[in-house]
């Protein structure tokens, strides 16, 4: 019996808990609310000085503060074009982009 009323004192304490967040804001309708705005924290001015780059091992870092631009992910330019951006070799157009002599050849001549 002492479990069983251990038990409900804490579902009791769990529960005023949860009443406790959802007085502060933290409901399922604001937590949609605050993920939309820590996507969107990267659009600040103060967090648009990260760019992509290649690392020491020519993998393509894209952080996830940089310009709306680069993230594909999220509509942004394609990993092709950011890579020809940063200048990336044939060995790094291969490694990430099956066809890529296809694709600059078209972007040459406007297609």
């Amino acid at each position: 019996m002492e479990d069983f009323i251990s038990f409900l004192k804490k579902a009791k304490k769990l529960q005023a808990e949860i009443e406790q967040f959802e007085r502060q804001g933290l409901s399922s309708k604001n937590k949609t609310e605050n993920k939309e705005a820590r996507n969107n924290f990267a659009d600040t001015k103060e967090n648009k000085n990260q760019f992509p780059y290649l690392s020491k091992n020519n993998d393509l870092i894209i952080p996830h503060n940089t310009e709306l631009k680069y993230r594909w992910w999220q509509g942004g330019q394609s990993i092709f074009e950011t890579l020809l951006e940063l200048g990336a070799g044939e060995d790094i157009l291969d490694r990430y982009v099956a066809n890529w002599r296809e694709r600059l050849e078209r972007k040459r001549w406007g297609n």
